[in-house]
């Protein structure tokens, strides 16, 4: 009975030697003081840059491609312009090509 209490005492002292602080307050020391500083808070709705390098493209964009090669005569068509499906964009000059068919031949 007497190994118990003794064993219940040990452990009451060390439970109450840890929870001690291990380190020591400074009072009044200019080292503990923290200087604050306050702002007021500004919303901006400024964009931010944004800097990237890479090719733009349009999702609408295709690629031409033709069977023969040759000098174009006249382009019907502008830049940017709306076009539907068969619509004559341009027409070959066709000097070159029947040179071609010739010598074929």
């Amino acid at each position: 009975m007497k190994t118990n209490v003794n064993t219940i005492v040990i452990i009451g002292l060390l439970i109450a030697a840890s929870c001690k602080p291990q380190y020591q307050e400074t009072a009044g020391t200019k080292d503990s003081i923290a200087s604050v500083k306050i702002e007021a808070v500004i919303v901006k709705d400024d964009p931010l840059p944004i800097q990237v390098s890479g090719v733009l493209a349009s999702k609408a964009e295709t690629r031409l491609s033709f069977k023969l090669g040759g000098i174009l005569r006249k382009i019907y068509v502008e830049e940017g312009q709306t076009v539907r499906l068969g619509q004559l964009l341009a027409t070959l000059d066709l000097a070159e090509i029947g040179a071609q068919v010739t010598q074929a031949q």
